[in-house]
Formats: C-alpha cells, sequence, structure tokens
C-alpha cells in the first residue's frame, strides 16, 4: 500500500511530516538503552497498557515495539524517555504519561528549556492544550 496521491488528506499528513522539525538540543547524548518501567507502571501495567491501546486507537499514541527501534540508523538521535501513569483528578483511571523532561542515564532531558528556545525560533510561540474525555 503506498501514498494515495488524490486523497486531500494523504497529501497534507505527508506535507505536514515531511516539513515538521522536532528540535533537539545540538550537545543532546541520547539513550538507546529502554529505561525501566517506573513503579507505577510495574503494579498496574495491564490496566495501563489498554489506557494506552485507547489512545492508540484513537490515534493519540503511535506505538512502536522496542525490537522495531533497534533498526533506527545511527544518524538519528534516538532516546527512550519512560512510560508511566498519573493520578488526575477528574479521571478514575488516570491518565498515561511519557515524561520527557526525565533526564536519561547520560544527565540529560529531551525537553529542556534550550530546546524549548529552539522550538520557539522555529515555530514562535506555542499555547498549551488539553485533551478531553480520553
Amino acid at each position: 500500500m503506498g501514498r494515495d496521491s488524490e486523497n486531500p488528506d494523504v497529501i497534507l499528513l505527508h506535507d505536514l511530516v515531511e516539513g515538521i522539525r522536532v528540535p533537539v538540543d545540538p550537545d543532546f547524548i541520547e539513550d538507546r538503552t529502554p529505561v525501566p518501567m517506573d513503579k507505577n507502571y510495574k503494579v498496574a501495567h495491564s490496566a495501563i497498557d489498554k489506557s494506552w491501546y485507547k489512545l492508540y486507537l484513537a490515534g493519540f499514541a503511535l506505538l512502536i515495539v522496542t525490537v522495531a527501534m533497534s533498526h533506527v540508523a545511527r544518524t538519528v538521535k534516538l532516546n527512550y524517555s519512560p512510560a508511566g501513569w498519573h493520578e488526575k483528578h477528574g479521571a478514575p483511571g488516570g491518565r498515561c504519561i511519557i515524561d520527557c523532561s526525565r533526564p536519561n542515564s547520560h544527565g540529560q532531558a529531551l525537553n529542556a528549556k534550550r530546546v524549548k528556545e529552539i522550538a520557539k525560533a522555529f515555530y514562535g510561540e506555542i499555547d498549551s492544550f488539553r485533551l478531553i474525555g480520553l
């Protein structure tokens, strides 16, 4: 199955994906070793996995098996950020998170102040938004 060059949604998606720059600190040292799961995940992994799957089905998450990531070219900076779960007011099931602000084994985080400045230079001020009902 290839790109449907007649579908305007597919064309827009490819234009966006080919044009989005994901800023990374130029001095960032990647960590290609998957991080251990946090304590909340170890306790409630089945429920958390179902929550991730619901996000995937709704189109809000991309799930990639760890073994597939071993094929990512070394020219691409790859970093594992810990997946977990946190309580959320008004949501008995809590919420799944990826903590890109937590430092990796080299003491560096993807979501650092310098990266925010790089993103602002690329895209201007970015306003936060909230996903309701997930």
